[in-house]
């Protein structure tokens, strides 16, 4: 607990609180500046009704900072209401966003799949398409050797039937 003695209006008083020596001097220099400006403008006033008149005086000023604190408390609320109501609204339509977002992305995911099953369709088709051509071509490539062979299975045919007949005009002819 802190005490001092301090002068207001020319009068000596113990002054005690908790709290800080300074503290209490401000104190008692504002009480004292008040009760003067009233006795300047009144210099017939008792000590007493100056006093009273001086905690009339403080009281105002205190109600009008705590009505000007309250104002601006108020202000501030209303401020932080306003803000918190945009941030809402915001977060709302962030989440809508994120919403479509995830609904969009499961859509391409599944377009994407759409897509890859018709790449190996087409990829599948377009084998087939490759072996049914190969084996056009084997089959002509044999036809082509099948028409060769027969040529020469017929050339070979010929020239056994050629011997054949030599081989009759040597016996005929040795005889």
């Amino acid at each position: 607990m802190n005490k001092i003695a301090v002068k207001i209006n020319n009068n000596e008083y113990i002054m005690t609180g908790e709290e800080s020596i300074e503290y209490l001097v401000k104190v008692s220099e504002y009480v004292d500046q008040k009760m003067k400006e009233i006795i300047d403008v009144n210099p017939k006033l008792s000590t007493s009704m100056a006093a009273v008149l001086t905690a009339l005086n403080v009281a105002d000023d205190y109600f009008k900072c705590n009505e000007g604190k309250n104002k601006e408390e108020s202000e501030q609320l209303e401020e932080a209401k306003i803000l918190l109501e945009r941030f809402d609204n915001e977060l709302k339509k962030l989440r809508e966003e994120n919403t479509d977002l995830k609904e969009e992305s499961e859509t391409l995911k599944e377009e994407n799949e759409l897509l890859k099953n018709e790449e190996n369709e087409m990829q599948k088709s377009d084998l087939e398409e490759e072996m049914i051509k190969l084996k056009e071509d084997m089959n002509m490539i044999l036809k082509e050797k099948d028409a060769k062979l027969s040529e020469a299975e017929d050339m070979i045919s010929s020239f056994q039937n050629k011997i054949y007949e030599l081989q009759m005009k040597i016996v005929e002819l040795e005889k």
